[in-house]
């Protein structure tokens, strides 16, 4: 009777550790270490974790991450990650975004138009003067540094202050003027008419660039 008695509470008492470990509510959250929102008394993963960045950490900090390229204007010497903003300048210093040669089609007596997109791929601040290359027939004319000058001008009287990887479209400077280059011919005749524009510094006329624009008039 003893040993019944004895099995009888032995039964029991498992009974019991069954039924109590069957009632512990399983705690959901992320199970992985590693991870910046890891729950250590989670014991299912609920797919939520989360992760440190690029810089290795969990508050957003990406102080880490810019260019790091030695050579270019905006290097940044505690960078690790590069984040590939780097400005390479060239020895040219100007540079034109798009073909160096464009083509216009149009007719006798109409206003044929081209635009030119002037970049400064230096890590200074550069002045840039604009000068008119053409002694056909037909009318021309062009917008520079914000200013539209009159007919036939051959040089631009208004330097134009073009910040280091600035292009210039667009209001540039902050005055209400589109700084974009615009040129302009009216054609008198029919046939092929090539306008060259050059772009080059105030400070050193030989550092220069040139753009061909062809009107082919019918």
């Amino acid at each position: 009777m003893k040993n019944s008695m004895q099995i009888l509470s032995v039964i029991l008492f498992t009974t019991l550790l069954i039924f109590l470990n069957s009632c512990e509510k399983e705690e959901s959250g992320c199970t992985d270490a590693t991870a910046c929102n890891y729950d250590s008394s989670a014991t299912e993963d609920d797919n939520s974790c989360i992760y440190p960045n690029e810089c290795d950490s969990c508050e957003d900090d990406t102080s880490c991450i810019g260019c790091t390229d030695s050579i270019a204007c905006n290097y940044n010497e505690s960078a690790t990650v590069d984040d590939g903003s780097c400005q390479i300048p060239i020895d040219d210093i100007l540079e034109i975004i798009g073909p160096i040669e464009q083509t216009v089609y149009g007719s006798v007596g109409e206003t044929l138009e081209a635009s030119v997109l002037l970049k400064n791929s230096s890590c200074n601040d550069e002045q840039v003067r604009a000068r008119e290359l053409y002694n056909g027939s037909g009318v021309t004319q062009f917008c520079f540094a914000g200013t539209c000058y009159a007919a036939a001008t051959i040089l631009a009287p208004d330097i134009l202050n073009l910040p280091s990887f600035v292009v210039a479209e667009g209001d540039i400077d902050g005055n209400g003027s589109d700084d974009t280059f615009k040129s302009y011919f009216v054609p008198e005749e029919q046939g092929e008419f090539q306008v060259n524009y050059r772009f080059y510094l105030e400070n050193d006329p030989t550092t220069n660039i040139e753009i061909s624009i062809n009107y082919i008039v019918s």
